[in-house]
């Protein structure tokens, strides 16, 4: 039999309803937070990113166990499983029971649910699985409503409790077992699950009676079950009446003492009848600790006696009520904890995740360019569901025109872009490859500017690509390789241009060398012409004298004309040798360095005669000594280095009254033992170079002769031996003096120099 239950019992039990259903949202967080806790543990971060699932398989058990769970599952960044808790490898392509949580999170909320299946009830978390701010995964996890559970929220609330998944109970609290084949309790669920709402009855389950609650309870995942919570009556009045019985009972418990006192009286114990009284008193007003101590066999013994066992069981009932509020205070007070200890765990993750979207958006203002997501739908539409504000400086495009619809984007691109643009997104978007593209955007007031896009793709659970990416203006970069691309172009010419500009130049060097020391060959040849000209002069008084005397005849005549001619041939020689020595020469030839060396020296021995200089020329027996280059700027370079040493003999002389009277040059010329250099020694007495500017004579315009010297002439002598004859040039003090060393190729099957 079935009865509508009192407002009281009624209101009880919807707060037990109510601190179920709260419960179950406190056990649905907690899991979230352990499973997030986890998500972020090193090793399986790593083993996400990696999508190493033999690794995850051997991790995961661990991982279950300390979570107390139920199932535990792995998937990659696509919603493909890694791994699960059972020591099994996925299938290919294998994907998980709750698609749509799975999805949820693949587009970045972690979630968490109560669900039910053929397994029964559960809670179900699902988080994410992060490598360097990219997901790389999601964990799942799943926890069945059990006992332990049940039990804590029985002894929180005070009710008794059954879980129905659909019309099969799962787990209850209550012992008898054979409840779940009750009739009565069968009609109820089934009447619940066809109604649709909550039904209150006062009812028998299992021979008890009892006053039960039933509530229809909707899974996130569309399943249904049912909630029972049931409160024993017999229980219940005996508790309500123990606290409600203790100020009547003790008016009752007067009044028959009242009535045996005054039995009593007539037997005069009016003591035993005033202890009584006194100890009826102090219960009423709520002493405990009163007792009758009153000992005698009679009527009033007994009374005393009993009185005293009601007083016992009374306090026994009181000090457990006491210790069942205690109990609840306990629990009430670690309840508290937990809820305070939440609160702020709640308040400081979501004070981290302001200051997190505080940094991210001071990043994505402050990067060069602008980042973004674009989503390709599977019916072709394409939005932007995010982009930073340095979008509209590139576009010229507002983040929020382009959120819902991107076709703004499109129209911006030169009409030669478009086509190639639309089609490297599809195939980025059919391959999942990193999409890379410059485009030229045209803007309506003629203006052009250059976008370079760069992104990486992810399918998304219902078939969308969504790309992860920046875009900044290269425009100035392309205006730079064009600029570079022209340079490139010219740069060939301008080479060559440069080169025929330093050979002209150094050209220019060695003939201003050469009429540098013009000065002093003129004053050479005027030396040379003045014993020939003496000579052709006494010649022609020789005739006049002859002619007066009437000595002139064919044979004196024939002499003088014969010496004549033997003096202009000399000065007419001095005059070639002069000007072949100044004509630069235009194409390398083979020559003798010796034989050239020689004849320099001849045309010039005079000087080092008047100089008090003498000069040797040696070379070793079967030397090779033809090389090619230029023959008479190898004559300037040797007549540069005498000069030199001529002049620092000269000048060692005037300085020092100690120093040889006569100066000496020795020129040696000698191969290497390879036979393939010929090697030009040319040492002289004239006191060496000094250490701190020995590394600086050949330096251009370099000199240690003040005004009276160019600097050139070494300079140039370096130069013609190292870059036009491929030859070395070099210098170090030995002895009392200096030597120059010169090396060069021996050559000698090329065109001779006549």
């Amino acid at each position: 039999m079935e009865r509508q239950i009192s407002e009281s019992f009624a209101l009880m039990l919807a707060s037990g309803l109510k601190g179920i259903h709260e419960e179950f949202e406190f056990s649905e967080q907690r899991l979230l937070d352990s499973v997030r806790q986890a998500a972020t543990e090193g090793g399986l971060v790593k083993m996400a990113e990696l999508r190493d699932g033999k690794a995850l398989l051997s991790k995961l058990p661990n991982l279950k166990a300390l979570l107390a769970a139920s199932d535990i599952r792995v998937y990659d960044h696509e919603g493909l499983m890694l791994a699960d808790g059972y020591f099994r490898e996925p299938l290919e392509g294998e994907r998980g029971v709750n698609k749509d949580m799975l999805a949820r999170v693949l587009k970045g909320e972690d979630v968490s649910a109560t669900i039910g299946d053929e397994d029964g009830i559960e809670f179900a978390a699902l988080a994410q699985i992060r490598a360097k701010g990219e997901l790389v995964g999601v964990l799942e996890v799943t926890k069945h409503l059990d006992y332990d559970l049940l039990t804590h929220m029985k002894n929180e609330f005070g009710v008794e409790i059954i879980v129905y998944n659909g019309d099969l109970p799962q787990a209850t609290t209550i012992m008898n077992n054979s409840v779940f084949s009750d009739s009565n309790l069968k009609t109820l669920i089934n009447k619940v699950n066809t109604q649709q709402r909550q039904i209150d009855k006062e009812m028998a389950i299992g021979g008890v009676r009892c006053y039960v609650a039933a509530k229809p309870m909707e899974l996130d995942n569309g399943r249904t079950g049912v909630i029972v919570v049931a409160m024993s009556g017999e229980k219940t009045y005996r508790q309500r009446m123990i606290l409600k019985i203790a100020a009547p009972l003790s008016v009752v418990i007067l009044l028959l003492i009242s009535f045996y006192v005054s039995r009593r009286v007539s037997l005069k114990v009016v003591e035993p009848i005033k202890t009584l009284c006194k100890v009826a008193q102090e219960i009423s007003e709520g002493s405990g600790s009163a007792s009758a101590d009153i000992k005698s066999d009679d009527e009033v013994g007994v009374l005393a006696d009993s009185f005293n066992k009601m007083i016992k069981e009374l306090r026994m009932h009181q000090d457990h009520l006491n210790e069942l509020v205690g109990e609840k205070t306990s629990e009430l007070i670690e309840t508290n904890a937990e809820l305070l200890n939440e609160m702020v765990e709640r308040k400081r993750a979501q004070a981290q995740r302001e200051l997190t979207m505080n940094l991210l958006q001071n990043i994505s203002d402050n990067v060069p360019g602008a980042i973004y997501q674009f989503r390709l739908h599977p019916d072709g539409s394409s939005c932007f569901p995010y982009a930073s504000a340095a979008f509209r400086d590139i576009y010229r495009i507002t983040p929020e025109e382009v959120r819902d619809d991107a076709s703004r984007v499109f129209t911006v691109l030169h009409p030669d872009e478009h086509d190639d643009f639309l089609a490297s997104i599809r195939k980025s978007a059919t391959d999942l490859t990193h999409w890379h593209y410059e485009a030229l955007l045209v803007f309506d007031d003629g203006t052009t500017r250059w976008a370079l896009n760069s992104a990486m793709p992810q399918r998304e659970g219902d078939g969308s690509v969504i790309w992860h990416g920046f875009v900044m203006d290269v425009t100035r970069r392309k205006q730079l390789e064009e600029e570079l691309l022209e340079l490139n172009r010219t740069l060939e010419q301008r080479v060559e241009d440069g080169i025929s500009k330093i050979v002209y130049q150094k050209q220019m060097l060695i003939q201003q060398s050469k009429m540098a020391a013009m000065g002093e060959m003129i004053g050479l040849i005027a030396h040379q012409w003045r014993q020939p000209l003496n000579a052709i002069g006494l010649n022609v008084q020789d005739l006049k004298d002859a002619y007066d005397f009437g000595e002139l005849d064919e044979k004196s005549i024939k002499q003088v004309v014969d010496i004549t001619m033997d003096q202009i041939n000399f000065m007419s020689k001095t005059i070639d040798d002069f000007k072949n020595f100044f004509k630069p020469s235009k194409m390398k030839l083979r020559f003798d360095v010796k034989k050239n060396i020689e004849e320099i020296f001849s045309m010039f021995q005079q000087v080092f005669v008047k100089a008090r200089v003498d000069v040797s020329i040696k070379s070793v027996h079967d030397a090779l000594l033809f090389t090619e280059g230029y023959p008479n700027e190898f004559k300037q370079v040797i007549l540069n280095i005498l000069n030199n040493s001529k002049d620092a003999i000269s000048s060692k002389r005037d300085n020092s009254a100690s120093s040889p009277t006569r100066g000496q040059i020795e020129i040696a010329i000698e191969n290497s033992e390879q036979r393939d250099k010929i090697i030009i020694s040319i040492r002289d007495n004239g006191g060496g170079i000094p250490e701190d500017i020995i590394g600086k004579i050949f330096d251009h315009y370099f000199s240690t002769k003040g005004q009276e010297g160019t600097g050139l002439g070494l300079y140039m002598s370096k130069t013609i031996v190292e870059t036009n004859m491929g030859g070395t040039l070099t210098v170090r003090n030995v002895g009392d003096g200096a030597e120059f060393m010169i090396s060069l190729d021996v050559e000698p099957h090329t065109q001779e120099d006549s």
